[in-house]
């Protein structure tokens, strides 16, 4: 007696490369929630921050040896806007906590590019809608070319000049700014402000209640950079 072996067929398996995000202030509100998206969608994220975190790499590192092969780069680093007065110091470090980071990470994708080492797809700088005058009678979009001339405006013009990418490198990297709102959400931003005092019954009108008010959730905005990769 004998038996017939059933035909065993041979699978090769292929692996997908991984891919890998580099997110400076990855640590932030923003960073968190972008970086769970990122990971949930197969991304090996790396977090830059000043403190060296699991995986990551510091700013100094960036600063010294680059950043390592990356898909998608992204800048959400940056100091709380209400954290400080605005006064001449206030400002300067709000703009330095921006500004210097973006441009940090643009200066470590051109020297791959220099150097013809790989370089991500797509760098998003994070900027906001502060960009866009103080109108309650008109809605503006990314096309919109109304500039702010105070302090917000020129902040984030500043922050999208840092990002903006020599065009040599247009045909390999995608630069985008995302022009972001005030951010909700129960784990930080102004809401981590407001709530306990709307708990202690402290809650109130700001203002006149009649400013316009762009708002956005985490878990929309974390969707939107989702969608710009």
């Amino acid at each position: 007696d004998f038996f017939l072996l059933p035909h065993i067929p041979t699978f090769i398996m292929s692996v997908a490369p991984i891919r890998r995000a580099v997110v400076g202030g990855a640590s932030g509100f923003l960073g968190r929630a972008i970086g769970d998206a990122l990971k949930r969608e197969g991304y090996d994220v790396v977090p830059v921050s000043r403190r060296k975190l699991r995986n990551g790499i510091t700013w100094e590192d960036v600063a010294r040896d680059g950043i390592p092969d990356a898909d998608v780069v992204i800048n959400l680093s940056g100091a709380n806007l209400m954290a400080k007065k605005w006064t001449e110091t206030g400002k300067k470090m709000l703009l330095d906590s921006r500004v210097v980071p973006t441009r940090l990470l643009n200066e470590a994708i051109q020297k791959r590019y220099q150097t013809s080492k790989p370089v991500p797809k797509i760098f998003i700088c994070t900027s906001g809608v502060g960009i866009y005058p103080v109108n309650t009678a008109t809605s503006y979009d990314e096309s919109s070319t109304a500039r702010d001339s105070n302090f917000p405006g020129h902040l984030c013009r500043s922050v999208e000049e840092a990002g903006a990418l020599p065009d040599r490198l247009a045909a390999t990297t995608r630069a985008v700014s995302m022009r972001v709102g005030v951010v909700l959400g129960g784990s930080g931003g102004i809401m981590q402000g407001l709530l306990p005092l709307t708990f202690m019954g402290l809650g109130t009108v700001l203002g006149s209640g009649k400013q316009v008010l762009p708002w956005v959730h985490v878990l929309d905005v974390a969707g939107l950079y989702l969608h710009a990769i």
